[in-house]
């Protein structure tokens, strides 16, 4: 199942027909979903209050991390896209 098809089961996205042009599906946060979104933000953020202080080659580490999990993620999901086309 599609990514973004457990997110519809869950409630958390909703798909709407584009108005102007049928092939298209326009893909938004339903209001459940904006709250989970900022649920696990501001549990993130706690979490990072609670760690030790990191120094600064320590956060160059862990933000160059982060970027490179998430440009794998966005690669992975555009490839999924793809093969379910």
């Amino acid at each position: 199942m599609c990514r973004a098809n457990r997110l519809v089961a869950q409630g958390w996205l909703a798909r709407a027909e584009d108005r102007r042009d049928r092939r298209f599906t326009r893909v938004r946060l339903t209001p459940t979903g904006k709250a989970m979104t900022l649920k696990c933000s501001a549990a993130r953020t706690g979490w990072l209050e609670k760690l030790p202080a990191l120094t600064a080659e320590q956060q160059a580490v862990i933000v160059a991390g982060v970027q490179a999990l998430t440009e794998a993620a966005t690669t992975l999901m555009r490839q999924e896209q793809e093969r379910s086309k």
